[in-house]
């Protein structure tokens, strides 16, 4: 398997697997272009190249809370349903027009900000604290998210 940003996701994935879950598979690089274009186009933005390179392993990710979105919304591998980048930015998150959400874990976002080229975790909830972390890379953002998963699954065990 490709190397995927950092040593947490990589555990991330291996434990899914050996749930006997399977991973998402990724479009051809020609259907990964016109995927591409059509973001692009609809998002007025182009996404992040990091975020390109996980879709480019996996279409999406569903495991312990989270989900990273992926091309297009479908019921998933594992019989959950994943959203697509494009659909979930152009028809429920509308609010922010600088933010491309990226994916999700309970009501928080992972997003990129286009305007500043920085990734954010952010409650959208007004009631909540108004988490809005911001990370420099897409790893970075991963990994915040997942230490404390692959921590509580561990504490599981």
């Amino acid at each position: 398997m490709k190397k995927l940003f950092s040593k947490h996701f990589q555990q991330m994935v291996q434990e899914t697997l050996q749930d006997n879950y399977k991973i998402e598979q990724p479009l051809s690089e020609q259907e990964f272009i016109e995927f591409q274009k059509k973001a692009k186009s609809v998002l007025k933005v182009e996404l992040p190249d990091e975020y390109c390179d996980f879709l480019r392993v996996m279409d999406g990710f569903i495991g312990y809370g989270c989900m990273l979105f992926g091309t297009q919304q479908r019921i998933g591998v594992n019989d959950g349903w994943i959203y697509g980048v494009i659909e979930f930015n152009t028809e429920i998150f509308l609010q922010y027009p600088n933010l491309i959400v990226l994916g999700c874990s309970g009501d928080d976002y992972m997003a990129y900000d286009s305007q500043a080229s920085i990734y954010k975790f952010k409650n959208l909830d007004s009631t909540a604290n108004n988490l809005n972390a911001e990370f420099t890379t897409f790893s970075d953002l991963i990994d915040d998210i997942f230490i404390p998963l692959l921590e509580e699954y561990d504490d599981e065990d």
